[in-house]
C-alpha cells in the first residue's frame, strides 16, 4: 500500500492498455469483459467512440468556459487563452466555481 492509501502497482506507470493494466485496473469492475486479449480488444473497441466523445466534451468545456485551450501537438498541451496563446495553465482552480447544473451532473 502506497502512503496515500493507494494500492502498490506492480508494474511501472504506462500509457499501454494491455493485459497489465488490465489486470491491475480494469478487471476490478470489468473481469469477464477483460479477462484475454481478445476480450480486451474488444471491449476497448466499444469504448472508443464514448470516449473520444467525452474528451470532446470536456476540451470544449474547457476552451469555451474557461478559455484554455488545448494542443495535443505541444507540451505541456494546455494553454490559458487569458493570459495569452503560449502560456501554459498554471493556475486550475479559476476564480468560479462550476455553475450549479455542470456540479450536480
Amino acid at each position: 500500500m502506497q502512503a496515500t492509501g493507494q494500492p502498490t502497482r506492480s508494474t511501472s506507470h504506462t500509457w499501454a492498455i494491455n493485459m497489465n493494466a488490465a489486470n491491475e485496473v480494469c478487471i476490478n469492475c470489468h473481469d469477464t469483459e477483460v479477462d484475454t486479449e481478445e476480450h480486451l480488444e474488444e471491449f476497448i473497441d466499444g469504448q472508443a467512440v464514448p470516449f473520444q466523445n467525452a474528451l470532446a466534451v470536456a476540451l470544449d468545456t474547457l476552451l469555451n468556459q474557461y478559455n484554455i485551450s488545448y494542443n495535443k501537438a505541444s507540451y505541456p498541451y494546455f494553454y490559458d487563452l487569458n493570459i495569452g496563446p503560449t502560456s501554459a495553465v498554471k493556475d486550475w482552480t479559476r476564480a468560479e466555481p462550476l455553475p450549479r447544473p455542470m456540479r450536480e451532473g
